[in-house]
């Protein structure tokens, strides 16, 4: 017996709709068990700037960034 468009069509619908709330249902979990970040604090804020990074083997230039620091020292970048 073959089955008309419809059903296989509610069938499909189904399975997905299982899927998608699973799946929707892991990702709220795991959103959910993330600890909450403390908001940064300093006493400098300067925003707008260029960073120049010369950590790596080539320099890494940012532009319009925001550097945070705290007791002369940079905390946050």
């Amino acid at each position: 017996m073959r089955k008309s468009v419809s059903e296989v069509f509610r069938s499909n619908a189904r399975k997905w709709a299982g899927r998608a709330s699973l799946a929707l249902g892991t990702l709220l979990t795991a959103c959910a068990t993330q600890p909450a970040t403390p908001p940064l604090e300093g006493d400098l804020l300067i925003s707008h700037v260029r960073v120049v990074d010369f950590s790596g083997e080539a320099p890494d230039v940012r532009e319009d960034v925001f550097v945070l620091v705290d007791e002369g020292a940079i905390i946050a970048v």
